[in-house]
């Protein structure tokens, strides 16, 4: 005698259950996309706010912020290098080939506005004290030093920066080196100094000198 079952399972099988598991992974990824992309686009849209409300003045300002922090640098590298000059000779210096200051890109034009001229310098053997600014060094030299035309560095004028600094200069007991760069284009400069020592002053400020 035969029977028959009618067996009626619906419980899901070991496939069925894991092609579940796996679409639940797929919304979970895709739920995810959609966070990381409604991010990208607030980001996107508050840049272009940002911007359209004078954010690029504002980078622009603290891209020069950034440059005029190469000016410090390069007046310490002087201070030192006078130093060193000093503690080898009894006196200061104009020439930039005996302070041995060689920069990789100039930035700011600095130096002295006029040579040293005291007995003591001027019998110094070798003494060159007209190469007394760092595009006179490069010439001297014959190198390129990576002047920078965003700053207008061979641009610059000395008889200009002399007006300013007349006493930037060096003597056996002190000196003043001055330091300058176009920030932007108007035609005022970014002016610096540093005397022996150590002391810094920041003459004009291209960001804020009208005149």
């Amino acid at each position: 005698m035969s029977s028959s079952q009618n067996i009626d399972d619906t419980s899901p099988g070991p496939e069925s259950t894991r092609a579940q598991q796996e679409t639940e992974s797929e919304a979970r990824w895709r739920r995810m996309i959609h966070v990381v992309m409604a991010g990208i686009g607030l980001l996107f849209v508050g840049g272009l706010l940002f911007l359209l409300s004078g954010g690029s003045t504002w980078l622009a300002h603290r891209q020069i912020f950034a440059i005029q922090r190469v000016a410090r640098a390069d007046l310490l590298l002087m201070y030192e290098a006078e130093r060193q000059f000093f503690n080898e000779h009894g006196h200061y210096t104009t020439d930039m080939k005996a302070l041995r200051v060689f920069p990789k890109k100039v930035m700011f034009a600095f130096g002295f506005t006029k040579p040293a001229n005291f007995a003591k310098e001027l019998a110094r053997a070798g003494a060159e004290p007209q190469v007394d600014n760092v595009v006179k060094l490069g010439e001297a030299l014959k190198l390129d030093f990576g002047y920078s035309p965003k700053t207008k560095v061979r641009e610059i004028s000395w008889a200009e920066l002399a007006a300013v600094c007349p006493d930037c200069t060096a003597t056996e007991s002190g000196y003043k080196v001055i330091a300058a760069a176009n920030l932007d284009d108007d035609p005022q400069l970014d002016i610096w100094t540093i005397d022996q020592d150590g002391h810094i002053e920041h003459l004009k400020d291209d960001l804020r000198d009208d005149g």
